[in-house]
């Protein structure tokens, strides 16, 4: 999964290019697919912590574009998911940023 959250869009979208060209022919030859994200999860993965004012949603007119000019497969979004345990009050969850956008 090619990640270029620190990078600007268009930066982001060369570098997945990039990463995803390498990768794609192995990973369909197995039946895998190439995924990349746009926005920043909170929570804690691979020991590394995301406070949630570093949190960032995945703006959908960015994920537009992002998906329309990468070869992804399928692209993991931000919506208010967290990487590790949700709190007690469970999650906060952006469905409306789900919804598809007609063109």
């Amino acid at each position: 999964m090619p990640d270029g959250l620190h990078l600007p869009l268009k930066d982001n979208i060369s570098y997945t290019n990039f990463i995803s060209c390498l990768v794609s022919c192995l990973a369909h030859s197995k039946d895998f697919l190439v995924e990349a994200k746009l926005g920043r999860l909170s929570g804690t993965e691979d020991d590394l912590t995301v406070e949630d004012y570093e949190a960032k949603l995945t703006d959908i007119n960015q994920a537009e574009e992002f998906v329309d000019e990468t070869v992804i497969d399928a692209l993991a979004v931000c919506i208010g998911n967290v990487h590790g345990k949700y709190p007690p009050s469970g999650p906060n969850l952006r469905l409306d940023l789900l919804k598809v956008k007609s063109k």
